[in-house]
């Protein structure tokens, strides 16, 4: 039953601690294989020394490991090309944290949990594998995006790792909001510097319209849209609650700027995404005021019209024209191109239906096409077949509905209303990423590491 779940510490699991020092020399040695490229740049002899020195630093305060963690996750938009890999700052600061954390274990000073569905998460990377192997065109790609999968279960742990108290749980998610709302105004500041200097800073332009859209710090518009969706949701969630969780002014701070970064990412999926989220807020979020919603929703339009009275070029004609599609989303460019990709992916899934074509299949059977398959689900069913998709469909479920009948226990007011809130922005993410596909980036997965968190917390009594 969840309510008696438990999750074991280190010493509950044979060995584990004594592998630490192993994990953390693979790591260092990947680390340094990863350099080999660039050795003919005197400049980076110091890369070493300055990975070093933060793996030192971490392994003596886990806890700014983690917020970089969390601030690197908002950052995914720089990379860096190593060898044909394009390693983002999320997966640089993943290696340091996790050996630091490994070291951390091996001298007692941290305490390890088992990781939850260990199983199948396990079960849905080895089926990916196996996809790969047998009928993968480019199985060196495929193996790229598998690693960039465990890369991301690995961010689950280590801030799930981390929430091992009230306390922590409540500092990573105030880093969480303080990142969010950093995020969505510094889109906010682009999309103002676009106009007024012409300098980009984090804007894209529509092939179809010219409509400029944001994307920030973030990988491209839609990707944006999903991030700040999610904290608009958050945010506006823990502000809506009768229960005082996270400081009001920081929540109707990050709640403002959230909202109006949605509505300049121009991203249909994430303004869905939003709307559901704030339809499950009023009716699910347990102690949500009348009065209280009437506020949250004056915020959010005197921001977006404050915004608009703004001489941003065409910004609210964009706006206003992109939520007119709404209506007749088949008949939109855009769209349009979507739809047949996923009819061409479904005719080609149906000669390979059991193991699909291999992780990042689609891709690698059509290079020509940049327009990649809209949503996750259809992702892993043309990737991994039907056994791959029911491996994805449980892991994700399970996530959502473990938190879920957590966050209605009345026994921890504080924490089941964080959870509820942290289980509705998670939904918004995965809603919008139902025509962008950006689930395995390392954001929504900070999210499930909270959920998690304070699901454990939840069955354990909640220290303090």
């Amino acid at each position: 039953m969840i309510g008696e779940a438990r999750f074991p510490s280190v010493h509950d699991v044979p060995g584990l601690r004594a592998a630490a020092p192993l994990v953390a020399a693979v790591v260092a040695l990947v680390g340094m294989g990863a350099l080999i490229p660039l050795l003919h740049q005197p400049v980076f002899i110091l890369v070493p020394f300055a990975a070093a020195a933060a793996v030192a630093l971490v392994a003596r305060r886990m806890d700014l490991g983690v917020y970089a963690l969390v601030a690197a996750t908002a950052l995914n938009r720089y990379e860096f090309a190593v060898a044909g890999w394009n390693a983002k700052i999320e997966n640089v600061v993943l290696l340091v944290v996790l050996a630091a954390l490994a070291l951390g274990i091996a001298a007692g000073r941290e305490r390890a949990q088992r990781l939850p569905l260990a199983l199948v998460v396990v079960g849905l990377l080895l089926v990916n594998v196996l996809a790969s192997v047998v009928d993968s065109a480019d199985l060196y790609k495929s193996i790229r995006i598998i690693v960039r999968m465990a890369l991301a279960v690995a961010t689950m742990w280590v801030v799930l790792n981390y929430v091992s108290d009230r306390a922590k749980l409540f500092n990573v998610l105030r880093a969480l909001l303080i990142v969010g709302g950093v995020t969505s105004a510094f889109g906010i500041v682009a999309l103002v510097v676009w106009h007024y200097s012409g300098r980009d800073f984090g804007i894209q332009s529509s092939p179809g319209t010219g409509a400029m859209s944001v994307k920030g710090t973030l990988w491209e518009a839609n990707i944006f849209g999903s991030y700040v969706a999610g904290m608009a949701a958050l945010s506006g969630g823990l502000l809506l609650s009768r229960i005082r969780t996270i400081d009001r002014r920081l929540l109707c701070v990050v709640f403002t700027v959230a909202v109006v970064a949605v509505v300049l990412s121009l991203t249909r999926g994430a303004w869905l995404g939003f709307a559901a989220g704030a339809i499950l807020t009023v009716f699910f979020l347990r102690g949500a005021r009348l009065s209280a919603v009437l506020l949250v929703v004056l915020v959010a339009v005197i921001g977006t019209a404050a915004v608009f009275q703004f001489d941003l070029g065409n910004t609210t004609q964009d706006v206003s024209a992109r939520f007119a599609t709404m209506s007749s989303l088949r008949s939109d460019s855009t769209t349009s191109s979507r739809l047949k990709n996923v009819d061409r992916a479904l005719s080609e899934w149906r000669q390979r239906p059991l193991l699909g074509w291999g992780t990042d299949g689609y891709h690698i059977n059509h290079p020509d096409i940049l327009s990649r398959l809209p949503c996750p689900e259809l992702n892993a069913l043309y990737d991994t077949g039907l056994v791959g998709l029911a491996a994805f469909a449980l892991l994700v479920g399970a996530i959502f509905f473990r938190s879920a009948v957590a966050s209605t226990r009345h026994r921890e007011e504080a924490l089941a209303t964080v959870l509820g809130a942290l289980t509705i922005a998670g939904i918004t993410q995965f809603i919008a990423f139902q025509v962008t596909d950006a689930f395995w980036l390392g954001f929504i997965w900070i999210y499930f590491g909270l959920m998690l968190g304070a699901v454990r917390l939840i069955n354990e009594g909640a220290p303090a």
